[in-house]
């Protein structure tokens, strides 16, 4: 295979849940479509880590569960397999507990953080953000790790879109729809 981010070659589009699990490469697929996934960068994975640390301590106890990648979501969950919506988001929240499968999430995680590959900017940025809001995905983040900007958007009251508030991801930003919060100054200790 070539870049990761690109569309992956299959020979019967759209590919669904059944057909999704026969590959053997890490990829995603948005509406059918087979998309490859790099290997993350040291910041990339330092940044994904502590911030499911972060929420992860936040959360023990309570009734709504951390998960980090690679954890397959299967936002418009079918139970014959033949979804066509198969992600990994980087970090997510899910607090419904049908919601948990033993392999799989089933449906939209009320929370999800993506941080920013080179890869997979474009589709952080575009494709995910409408799919997760059609989902209807809560709170939506994207963490910028090099220029070190937070896109926080809340899903608007209709359902159809997010609310992106452009911040630096600077000490400490509280969730708009869950009593959490992600110190970015513990994220980028350290970082080079």
């Amino acid at each position: 295979m070539s870049d990761a981010g690109k569309f992956y070659e299959i020979d019967n589009p759209p590919v669904d849940y059944a057909e999704y699990a026969m590959i053997e490469e890490r990829v995603q697929v948005i509406d059918g479509e087979v998309y490859e996934m790099s290997s993350p960068t040291v910041n990339h994975q330092s940044a994904v880590g502590v911030c499911h640390s972060q929420l992860q301590i936040q959360l023990k106890g309570k009734t709504c569960r951390p998960f980090i990648a690679p954890l397959d979501v299967r936002l418009f969950y079918k139970e014959d397999n033949s979804d066509t919506t198969i992600v990994q988001p980087d970090v997510m929240i899910v607090c419904d507990k049908n919601k948990i499968d033993r392999g799989f999430i089933k449906g939209a995680p009320d929370f999800v953080l993506e941080v920013l590959s080179e890869s997979t900017r474009r589709m952080d940025m575009l494709y995910k953000t409408n799919i997760y809001a059609k989902a209807g995905v809560k709170e939506y983040w994207i963490l910028d790790v090099e220029t070190k900007v937070l896109n926080k958007g809340t899903l608007s009251a209709d359902g159809k879109f997010f609310n992106f508030e452009i911040i630096e991801a600077l000490g400490t930003i509280a969730l708009n729809t869950l009593s959490l919060s992600i110190n970015f100054d513990e994220v980028f200790l350290g970082e080079e």
